[in-house]
C-alpha cells in the first residue's frame, strides 16, 4: 500500500548516502518521501507570545502543517525546539545521531518529550545515556545502528589454512600510551609459541617506542598512521591483509572497528561502550572488561586457527552487510516509520 513519509531536515544534516538509501527503500515500497517547507515565525496565540518573550523575541523555524499532515510518519533531524513546536497528529520520530544530542533532551519536560512517537539512537550505550538524561519511556527508544560512513572497496579473502602465521594490526594513539604497552605485552606472550607479524600504525613520534623481545620468528613493522585514512585504498589494503585488529582501548574507536568488520577483519580488545555492540560476540569479535583484555588478547592470538579466523571474517562481512550498511539502516528506519502510521 502506497504511503507518504516526511523528512524534517532544515540544514541537510542527513548524509547524502542515508538520504539516497531511504529514497530507494521507500521507492521499493511504492511510496514517497516528502520534504515539508520550513518558514520563520513564532507560534500564534498566548503560547506563541510567551514563547517569543522567553526566547528574547527570536523567530523559530516552523513547519507548514498541511505539508506534514499528509504523511504517515515523519523522521526529524531538526533542533528539538523546532520539532516540538509542530502542531500535527503525524507521528514524529527524532533521529539522535550521537550522545552529543542528549544534553538538549535533559532540559525537556515529560510532557514535551511525549510528543515524540519514537527516538532513534545508534547503540545500547547511547540509549542508556539518553535514559539517564531524559524522562522518556525506554520502550519508545529504538536502537538502529548508524551505517558506516566509509565503505571499503575490497574485503579480506580467506587465508590459506596451511599458513599458521598470524597477521595483526594495531592502531596506536599518542593519547593512549598504556594501550600500546598492553598490546605489546600481549603480542610478546603469544609470540613465544606462535609466529606473529604485528603492524603498528602510529604517528612517527611513537615509532621509537621500545618493543619487548618477541619470539624468534615474529616481527613488528611500524607504519605511519596516515596509512589508516578510512575509505582510502591504502587503508583498505592494509586491513584486508590482517587476521585480527587489536583494540586495547575501545574509547573513540567506533569508526575503526566498523571499518575493520566491513573489511572482514575480526576484532579483539576492550569492551568499551563505544564499540561493545559492534562485533557479534564470539563470532566476529571478542571484547572484554579492561582487567581481562590483555590476557584475552594474548590467548586469542595464540589459539585462533586459520579456519576459525576465516569463519570470524565471514561473520564480520555478513554482519556489516546486514547491520551496518546504508541499506540495512534505511530498511529499519522505514519499517519503524511505517509501523506508526
Amino acid at each position: 500500500m502506497s504511503a507518504t513519509f516526511s523528512i524534517l531536515d532544515q540544514e541537510s544534516h542527513l548524509p547524502a548516502a542515508s538520504r539516497a538509501a531511504l529514497e530507494q527503500a521507500v521507492a521499493e515500497k511504492n511510496s514517497s518521501l516528502n520534504y515539508p517547507v520550513l518558514s520563520e515565525g513564532a507560534s500564534g496565540g498566548l503560547l506563541g507570545a510567551l514563547s517569543s518573550l522567553l526566547s528574547g523575541g527570536s523567530a523559530q523555524p516552523r513547519l507548514h502543517s498541511k505539508d506534514l499532515d499528509a504523511s504517515r510518519a515523519a523522521l526529524s533531524l531538526l533542533p528539538l525546539d523546532t520539532t516540538l513546536s509542530v502542531d500535527t497528529h503525524t507521528p514524529i520520530v527524532y533521529l539522535a545521531e550521537g550522545a552529543e544530542d542528549f544534553g538538549a533532551f535533559g532540559a525537556l519536560t515529560r510532557a514535551n518529550v511525549s510528543k515524540l512517537a519514537r527516538i532513534i539512537v545508534p547503540s545500547r550505550a547511547a540509549k542508556d545515556k539518553l535514559l539517564a538524561a531524559c524522562p522518556y519511556p525506554s520502550e519508545s527508544i529504538q536502537i538502529i545502528p548508524a551505517p558506516l560512513s566509509q565503505s571499503p572497496s575490497r574485503t579480506r579473502a580467506p587465508r590459506d589454512l596451511s599458513d599458521k602465521t598470524l597477521h595483526v594490526l594495531l592502531v596506536a594513539r599518542e593519547s593512549k600510551p598504556k594501550a600500546l604497552a598492553m598490546a605489546l605485552r600481549a603480542v610478546e606472550e603469544a609470540s613465544q609459541k606462535r609466529t606473529i607479524e604485528l603492524s603498528i600504525a602510529a604517528p612517527e613520534s611513537m615509532h621509537a617506542t621500545p618493543v619487548p623481545p618477541l619470539g624468534s620468528s615474529s616481527s613488528v613493522t611500524w607504519i605511519e598512521d596516515s596509512a589508516v585514512q578510512l575509505g582510502s585504498e591504502e587503508s583498505t589494503a592494509l586491513l584486508i591483509a590482517q587476521d585480527l585488529l587489536l583494540v586495547p582501548d575501545g574509547a573513540g574507536e567506533k569508526e575503526l572497528v566498523l571499518y575493520a568488520l566491513a573489511c572482514g577483519v575480526p576484532v579483539v580488545g576492550q569492551r568499551h561502550e563505544d564499540i561493545a555492540s559492534l562485533p557479534r560476540r564470539d563470532r566476529s569479535g571478542w571484547l572484554y572488561l579492561p582487567e581481562m583484555t590483555e590476557a584475552k588478547m594474548a590467548k586469542h592470538m595464540l589459539e585462533l586457527s586459520p579456519a576459525q579466523i576465516n569463519e570470524a571474517s565471514a561473520w564480520a562481512l555478513k554482519d556489516s552487510a546486514e547491520r551496518y550498511s546504508y541499506t540495512a539502516w534505511a530498511s529499519s528506519v522505514l519499517e519503524l516509520l511505517n509501523s506508526l502510521g
